[in-house]
């Protein structure tokens, strides 16, 4: 998964490519189902980079889902907005109000008013 988002960061359409078609593999085998959270959401973002968009949909369903306080303060910022980015566009959002507010309240201004 960083691979993959290195390489889509780093403008290499080439390695993002054969990164994504891994973690696509990975998935087809099942690889996924012992994810640690934070690497799950970093899986929805590179399935989103890579517009394999009813995989990502599906794990930003499961990163959702499973969302608590302390993961919330886990993410780094952009991570956090990238969530809530595919979330929103997913039409998912977090079903605790809490949380949901937390989520928002920990990013900037800049990033909330996106959401």
């Amino acid at each position: 998964m960083a691979r993959a988002q290195v390489d889509h960061a780093q403008g290499n359409p080439a390695g993002f490519a054969r990164a994504l078609g891994e973690l696509q593999t990975g998935l087809a085998r099942g690889d996924d189902g012992a994810l640690p959270w934070d690497r799950r959401v970093s899986l929805a973002i590179a399935l989103t980079e890579g517009k394999q968009l009813e995989a990502a949909r599906e794990q930003t369903k499961r990163c959702l889902a499973e969302l608590d306080e302390a993961r919330v303060r886990s993410l780094t910022t952009l991570a956090l907005y990238r969530l809530q980015v595919m979330g929103k566009a997913f039409g998912l959002e977090v079903s605790d109000p809490q949380l949901r507010t937390l989520s928002r309240g920990l990013l900037p201004a800049e990033m909330r008013k996106n959401l």
